[in-house]
């Protein structure tokens, strides 16, 4: 009698009849078990890491901190591209703004599209400029401002509004920008003005070009 019986329990993969058995049917695209499903949760869930079991809390903090940092400097990067390549099409250029002043009058302040040049005594200017200012694509005049001070040591004494005028003024047409660019606006007599482009600071020969409208006047601050 035969005390060791043959194991009639078939091979993994094949039938009692020794054919191979078919695989399991592979899973549905798109199901839970379907192995590139599970791959893209891992990729979602990639940013935020789980904090894993005894791992410390500062560990993981740190992780996530380092993270959110690159994402901030690349976004930063990105941004930073955009104004730099926005501010080159969106003006003509940065300038330097400098006056000149043909008058007896002390012009108290000048501005020229809302930037600010300097105050000039009578009959001076040149030497120095005030930065900066950019002019517009589009523009075809630039917007001057200017402050007359007192004329009269009554009006001084009294502190009285001083006269205000505005005008707009052609854009000179050689703008040819180099790497010193100058505004420069001329004040004439009659109040009249220039202005002229150039890459110094020396006077140029100009001529006034436009006569300037009286605006109200401007309260004096102390």
């Amino acid at each position: 009698m035969n005390l060791f019986k043959a194991d009639s329990t078939p091979p993994e993969g094949k039938s009692s009849r020794g054919a191979v058995e078919a695989p399991d049917p592979a899973p549905s695209a798109g199901s839970m078990s379907d192995p590139r499903v599970r791959h893209r949760g891992r990729i979602s869930r990639a940013f935020v890491p789980a904090r894993k079991t005894g791992h410390p809390l500062w560990r993981w903090i740190l992780v996530i901190t380092a993270r959110l940092g690159v994402v901030s400097l690349i976004l930063f990067i990105v941004l930073s591209l955009i104004g730099i390549f926005a501010s080159q099409y969106a003006s003509i250029g940065s300038f330097n703004l400098m006056g000149f002043n043909r008058t007896d009058r002390v012009v108290y302040s000048f501005y020229v599209n809302d930037s600010w040049g300097a105050n000039l005594f009578e009959h001076s200017g040149g030497g120095k400029a005030t930065c900066c200012m950019s002019i517009p694509h589009d523009s075809k005049t630039v917007r001057v401002k200017w402050i007359l001070s007192w004329n009269t040591m009554d009006e001084a004494n009294r502190h009285a509004p001083m006269e205000t005028y505005k005008a707009d003024v052609p854009i000179p047409p050689n703008l040819d920008l180099g790497d010193d660019n100058y505004l420069q606006v001329y004040f004439f007599p009659g109040n009249e003005i220039g202005v002229h482009y150039g890459q110094s600071t020396l006077a140029s020969d100009v001529q006034p070009q436009v006569t300037g409208t009286r605006m109200p006047d401007t309260p004096y601050v102390n």
